[in-house]
Parts: C-alpha cells; sequence; structure tokens
C-alpha cells in the first residue's frame, strides 16, 4: 500500500529502476462477440499463441492508457474494459502491487457499467495510469 505522505501507486522493488522489462501475452481476440479482427492495429506477430508485448516497468502506465484509448477509437467501450482487466491480470503477476492491482479491477468493472465510458476513462482512469511510476518501497 502507497504510504501516508504519497498518494501515488508504487510498484515493488524490483522494478524501482523503472528500466525492468516486462513481457505480457498479446490480448487474444474474444470469439463471438465480434470485437476484435484481424486489422493493422494488431503488433506483427501477435496472432502467434506464444506471441508477448515487451514494455518497460517505467512506461507501464502510459502504455496502458494509449493502448486502451486506441480500443475506444476503433473497437469501443467493451474491449477497451477487457483491455484494461487484461493488462491489470498480467500487470499483476509481474508488476503491480496488490493495491494498485485491486484499484485497477474495480476500476476495470466500473468502466462499462458508467453511463459515459469514455468520460469515465479520461476524469478517473487515465489520470491513474499516468499516475503510475515506479518507485522504492
Amino acid at each position: 500500500m502507497p504510504n501516508e505522505t504519497d498518494n501515488s501507486p508504487i510498484y515493488p522493488s524490483h522494478a524501482a529502476s523503472g528500466l525492468t522489462t516486462i513481457a505480457i501475452p498479446y490480448m487474444r481476440p474474444v470469439t463471438g462477440e465480434g470485437l476484435y479482427s484481424k486489422s493493422a492495429m494488431q503488433p506483427f506477430g501477435a496472432d502467434q499463441p506464444d506471441a508477448v508485448e515487451k514494455i518497460r516497468a517505467c512506461d507501464f502506465g502510459t502504455h496502458v492508457s494509449q493502448q486502451i484509448e486506441s480500443d475506444f477509437k476503433y473497437r469501443g467501450p467493451i474491449a477497451a474494459s477487457a483491455r484494461l482487466s487484461h493488462y491489470c491480470e498480467h500487470g499483476k503477476s509481474t508488476l503491480l502491487d496488490t493495491y494498485t492491482a485491486g484499484r485497477m479491477e474495480r476500476m476495470a468493472a466500473a468502466m462499462p457499467r458508467s453511463a459515459d465510458p469514455e468520460k469515465y476513462f479520461r476524469e478517473t482512469v487515465e489520470p491513474f495510469l499516468r499516475s503510475l511510476t515506479p518507485k522504492a518501497r
């Protein structure tokens, strides 16, 4: 949990430098729902079963925010919420502390239920993601 004097979320100490690279599997298409299609939006090799994207710890929040923005633009709010859940799930096992992961999970659950998911993202989720910074405990 973040300390009392600093309200920004923190990464565990192993990623405190911010230069640690984590590998997260590419998000697979949700079959039967029509959320994803093969397009130029997917990186080369994303259709391989073991394909991963490598993200530096210091870029995690910004990267996730950009991916969600892309989903809103090209795929819709349900896909954007699924993307946030995906990064939360994989970030929890490699990078995020329990407080930060729990907060991301709650935001991912609340985003599709809000009256305006894109506004919720802009006002709540995006500032939180952009505040993620690697810090020593």
